[in-house]
Formats: structure tokens, C-alpha cells, sequence
């Protein structure tokens, strides 16, 4: 029985890494769209709510490419 509960906080530790590791990449993601945003100008709140809210890697990938290429942040705010 004892190698069991072992075995789940084991399993427990390990599901708790992955998923602090997939938030440090969400974050890590916003923070970079946030800093080249800010190289634009004010973020406007709503953009920057956006942004916070979004926790899908794919979607803040294609906006981080996004924020690199705009000329400004109402170009970038069009094409989210």
C-alpha cells in the first residue's frame, strides 16, 4: 500500500512540474508581446487584457510573430 501512495505523489509532483512549466511558457510568451508592444506606444487596457487572458501557446505564438512585425499597435490589434 505504501509504494502506491508513493507512486501517486510521485505521479503528483510530476503532473505539478509539467503544468508550472506550460504557465512559465504562457507567461514567459505574454511578457514578450507585452515588451514589443510597449516599443509601439501605450498598450491599450483592452489589448492588454487580451493578452493576459489568452493561455493557448499556439494563439500567442502567432501574436508574438505578430508584434514583431507591426508598425504599430492598432496594425497589431486588427490582425489578433
Amino acid at each position: 500500500m505504501c509504494q502506491a501512495i508513493a507512486e501517486m505523489i510521485e505521479d503528483g509532483r510530476i503532473e505539478g512540474r509539467a503544468e508550472g512549466r506550460a504557465e512559465g511558457k504562457i507567461q514567459g510568451m505574454i511578457d514578450a508581446i507585452t515588451e514589443l508592444l510597449e516599443d509601439l506606444g501605450h498598450i491599450p487596457q483592452r489589448v492588454m487584457e487580451q493578452i493576459q487572458a489568452q493561455d493557448d501557446l499556439a494563439v500567442l505564438s502567432r501574436w508574438h510573430k505578430l508584434a514583431a512585425r507591426a508598425a504599430s499597435i492598432e496594425a497589431f490589434e486588427q490582425k489578433m
